[in-house]
């Protein structure tokens, strides 16, 4: 929705927030820092994931903001 500059310049911004970060979550050698088996696990949780732990749905989709369409899918719970 942007054009090439304005992209690359969030781009870079989001890397210079991530790799100037120290406490950010995968950085290793920190004291209180994750291990990288803890690392592995925390990049296996989606947002569905957290979703599902964190309310009530009975059911959820993987990928979470891809539109389903219930009238082509009634097979799948709501």
């Amino acid at each position: 929705m942007v054009g090439p500059s304005t992209a690359c310049v969030i781009g870079d911004s989001f890397y210079r927030f991530k790799a100037g970060d120290r406490f950010f979550y995968d950085i290793l050698g920190q004291p209180g820092s994750f291990t990288p088996e803890q690392i592995k696990s925390l990049k296996k949780i989606t947002l569905s994931h957290v979703m599902c732990t964190s309310s009530n749905l009975g059911h959820m989709q993987k990928e979470t903001f891809r539109f389903v369409d219930h009238k082509w899918m009634s097979s799948i719970k709501v």
